[in-house]
């Protein structure tokens, strides 16, 4: 090899070297702090190695951006900031060292970070009363406390934060039409806007006709493809304003849910359950637990803004084998809406949808005498197999509700409320359904548990001797009077409020004021009951060396 040739072989390595291999490292840092940087944070301080590659998420951070800002109830900020999905969701420092900046001098501390639908929701707990000290503030940001970063900021000349009771809060796409959610149209129960007096608002300049209008359900016409309004604002507009409602939701022009059976009905599981909870982590797997032994085979757990430890507990029972999944829900006032959303949720996977509360239990005196795992399925096929005709089909099937009172104790028993609360009422109240997602009307319209069915399906209730629902409604006052915070429903008045004291959803002679009644542990004491108790010690109780438990309690 000549002088020459040798010559020509070094300067192209040296070359190589200045511009190639530099070029290689930087994609092989990026992608190891792509995949390795943010996580050491998790446990609340930063590592050497974090704080060297900061200035990557810092560049990721820069692309984020506050897109809506909504006033809840609870003296809450709620911000909504898209993100692709939830793995840049480790971008996002925890909780801990985040802080709402809704002035120079007023922070506010973050209570919850949430994915929902394609963004980001975070929670703020402000520190004042109602929504009025708001006005004044021309900005809202969010920032990491002890730096100096703005991890993100709004505005308000560009965006003015809504009201959680006035603004459409939720949109789906389905094969055929669009379904919002909004609250401010239809404000009383059973009186609800005609469709042909509203329309569908895409990016404030397409509209859409309005096909139904059923308590915070609306559904409407797609646009037109053609017009590429993917990601457009959507709201609505009655044909009598000049503006649409403020709204939070956003238009996608793939469908989001299918109303179409796209499974045959051996594919799909025979029975779920839906649920809407706030801070319910003490008394969520007694109830996964108890239903799934009757046959129930996947929960939807609607969460409400919980600050407990719910979400560690649907971790623990999901890695146990139980089908549990969480949705965030951060509306307020919206049971309804929200039990109309879980059922186009789950109509794919799921036949039959039980709706009830997380302190109510499908019980018969029947599986007390003869335990076995499926009762509850196997209930519903030959209820609905006996009942049938071929003129009308069983779409709806409701049990009586048994109230139980908090049977003398002060505080919530350990081996759970079903072994705890043996003293009831008499009288049996309201009923609570599982309901053939098959038979939903497009209305989706639903009160109390239970929902209108389409044409040639009809409901039937069962004998009490059948099946009724025991419901630990009445519990230990230091349980009970959670329930002061706020009405889930969005047609029942705040036990806060001095209106309607005699509405049946108030508790008799109590009042609007959360103040324990004198010899409250007795009250609502008229049967005893302990029939339920001796089945879950029958079926769950376990030996733990020489401790008697239940199972929900290892």
């Amino acid at each position: 090899m000549s002088t020459r040739s040798v010559y020509c072989i070094l300067l192209c390595v040296i070359i190589w070297g200045f511009t190639v291999r530099p070029a290689y490292r930087e994609i092989y840092f990026r992608f190891r702090q792509e995949n390795t940087s943010l996580r050491l944070r998790h446990a609340g301080g930063y590592s050497e190695l974090a704080s060297k590659e900061e200035h990557e998420a810092r560049r990721y951070r820069e692309t984020l951006r506050i897109q809506d800002v909504v006033l809840l109830s609870e003296n809450e900020l709620l911000l909504l900031i898209p993100f692709p999905s939830t793995k840049f969701m480790d971008f996002l420092p925890p909780k801990s060292i985040l802080r709402c900046l809704l002035s120079r001098e007023i922070t506010a501390q973050v209570t919850g970070i949430d994915y929902l639908q394609g963004r980001a929701a975070i929670r703020c707990q402000t520190p004042f009363p109602g929504i009025l000290g708001l006005a004044a503030f021309d900005q809202v940001r969010l920032i990491s406390e002890g730096s100096d970063l703005n991890l993100l900021s709004l505005h308000r000349t560009r965006s003015h934060p809504v009201r959680w009771d006035w603004m459409v809060y939720e949109s789906l796409v389905t094969d055929t039409d669009v379904i919002l959610f909004a609250k401010g149209i239809n404000q009383r129960q059973g009186i609800n806007a005609a469709p042909h007096t509203l329309r569908c608002v895409f990016n404030n300049t397409v509209e859409t006709t309005v096909t139904v209008s059923a308590q915070e359900i609306f559904r409407c016409e797609n646009p037109p493809h053609n017009l590429q309004l993917s990601g457009a604002k959507v709201s609505l507009q009655s044909v009598e304003e000049t503006l649409p409602l403020p709204s939070v939701a956003y238009y996608h022009n793939r469908p989001t849910v299918s109303e179409f059976t796209l499974k045959d009905k051996s594919a799909r599981k025979l029975l779920c359950a839906c649920t809407m909870v706030y801070n319910a982590a003490k008394f969520l797997k007694e109830w996964i637990v108890y239903h799934s032994f009757l046959g129930v085979e996947a929960f939807l757990i609607y969460d409400n803004n919980s600050d407990d430890d719910l979400e560690d507990v649907i971790k623990s029972v999901s890695m146990s084998g139980y089908n549990v999944r969480r949705h965030p829900w951060p509306w307020a006032k919206t049971q309804e809406a929200g039990f109309a959303h879980c059922a186009l949720q789950g109509r794919e996977e799921c036949q039959w949808m039980m709706f009830t509360d997380v302190d109510e239990f499908i019980f018969s005196r029947h599986w007390l005498r003869r335990p076995s795992s499926n009762a509850l399925k196997i209930l519903l096929t030959n209820k609905t197999h006996e009942v049938s005709n071929s003129s009308s089909m069983i779409g709806q099937v409701s049990m009586n509700c048994r109230n139980f009172g908090p049977s003398n104790l002060k505080e919530h028993p350990p081996r759970g409320v079903t072994q705890g609360y043996t003293c009831r009422q008499k009288l049996e109240q309201r009923h609570k359904s599982i309901v053939l997602l098959d038979a939903l009307p497009s209305s989706l319209l639903n009160v109390i548990h239970h929902f209108e069915l389409k044409p040639g399906y009809r409901s039937i209730r069962l004998q009490s001797h059948e099946a009724v629902i025991n419901h630990y409604k009445y519990q230990a006052w230091s349980e009970f009077k959670a329930k002061f915070r706020r009405r889930v429903s969005a047609y029942v008045v705040d036990w806060k409020e001095s209106k309607r004291l005699s509405s049946q959803d108030r508790v008799p002679g109590l009042g609007y004021k959360a103040v324990e009644p004198a010899e409250w542990d007795k009250m609502f004491c008229e049967v005893n009951d302990t029939a339920m108790l001796r089945f879950t010690t029958k079926v769950f109780s376990v030996q733990k060396g020489s401790i008697p438990l239940m199972q929900w309690q290892l």
